[in-house]
């Protein structure tokens, strides 16, 4: 089995308690799946580097996910998004 997680990106901010829970638990998951769309980010219409309809960039977001959530494993961070906004 495998256990992962599809959430919204606005869900992925270091100070929320689903970061902070999933933090603790980045042993037990396989891989993460953010929602790079819909919320804070934007890679449809900013491109992964900008953040301009979204509030922060795509590619930061990811950084955070994958040097933070996951030290040394950012192949668990699977990166998606809309090819339409």
């Amino acid at each position: 089995y495998e256990l992962t997680h599809a959430p919204m990106d606005s869900d992925l901010v270091p100070s929320s308690k689903y970061y902070q829970i999933l933090k603790e638990q980045n042993a037990n998951l396989d891989y993460l799946m953010p929602q790079f769309y819909n919320g804070l980010t934007r890679p449809a219409v900013d491109g992964v580097l900008n953040g301009n309809q979204g509030r922060i960039s795509a590619v930061s977001m990811f950084d955070d996910l994958a040097n933070d959530l996951f030290p040394g494993q950012p192949s668990k961070v699977v990166f998606g998004f809309c090819i339409a906004d």
